[in-house]
């Protein structure tokens, strides 16, 4: 992102680098009563940030440059989770749902900076807990496929981080806390296929 300031001055310009993340989150799912189902979910996320150069412009008085700076993340986590559905009306097409997920995973990350002698990294070891609520809509487009559009608004996460830094120093720090915001930047779609016909009486579903 680029911040403009007060006077118009930029606090981030520059930028020459490259960035990317994705994340992907199959689930399935068991109907045990109408509109009432229980599942699981995996999912898988990864991002890079690498710099090449940026000057940062806080004030006139303070202004500084980063080069060669590259950070590495990726994080694997399993969830459980209860949904319920409600139709729109007399619609069988359109549906809105309201999640209740419970997550758990870890991963790795690593940051480097500098070169030669300059060269400076640190390695983290990640762990994440999270109990959110999500809610979302589903619309059929045939008889067992639906896509799904959902967005988190609520929930509790703790994290840990223990960290070795230039492969000498060690430490680890905690976090917690309940957040309570919808970011319109990070709704998540999908697509489920629903197999009741293939299972009997039973109605499963498969992201």
């Amino acid at each position: 992102d680029i911040h403009m300031l007060e006077d118009g001055r930029l606090l981030v310009e520059d930028i020459d680098g490259t960035n990317y993340s994705f994340k992907v989150s199959p689930f399935v799912g068991y109907f045990f009563k109408d509109n009432l189902c229980i599942g699981g979910r995996f999912g898988y996320s990864r991002s890079m940030i690498k710099l090449n150069s940026t000057s940062l412009n806080i004030s006139e008085d303070l202004n500084f440059d980063i080069e060669n700076f590259y950070n590495l993340r990726h994080i694997y986590t399993g969830a459980v989770f209860f949904r319920n559905y409600i139709s729109l009306g007399n619609s069988k097409r359109f549906a809105l749902f309201n999640e209740v997920r419970l997550s758990a995973g870890g991963g790795q990350g690593k940051t480097i900076s500098g070169v030669d002698e300059e060269l400076r990294g640190s390695y983290q070891d990640i762990l994440e807990m999270e109990l959110g609520l999500i809610p979302g809509v589903t619309a059929f487009i045939a008889e067992s496929v639906a896509v799904e559009a959902s967005i988190n608004v609520l929930g509790f996460s703790y994290k840990k981080y223990d960290q070795t830094r230039n492969q000498v120093y060690q430490g680890s720090f905690e976090s917690s806390g309940v957040n309570f915001k919808v970011d319109i930047l990070s709704i998540n779609i999908g697509v489920s296929f629903y197999f009741d016909r293939l299972f009997g009486n039973s109605k499963k579903k498969k992201n």
